[in-house]
């Protein structure tokens, strides 16, 4: 469940993917799309608004930080 302007962040090196996982979501409601290339600057994010966020889609090998 989603409150008014939770946040959805994808993550992904390739900035196709991103603008096409945000062009999907584009018509959700209530919702703010984030969309990071640089995973650190990501994680930066999420841990200072972790309690802003409802979902993060990420790449799992990225340059610089991977699961």
């Amino acid at each position: 469940m989603t409150t008014d302007n939770s946040i959805v962040s994808i993550v992904d090196d390739d900035k196709d993917i991103t603008k096409l996982f945000q062009g999907a979501l584009r018509t959700a409601r209530r919702i703010r799309i984030l969309t990071f290339t640089d995973p650190i600057l990501a994680l930066e994010h999420f841990l200072v608004n972790d309690h802003s966020y409802a979902v993060v889609i990420c790449d799992s090998k990225m340059p610089a930080l991977s699961a």
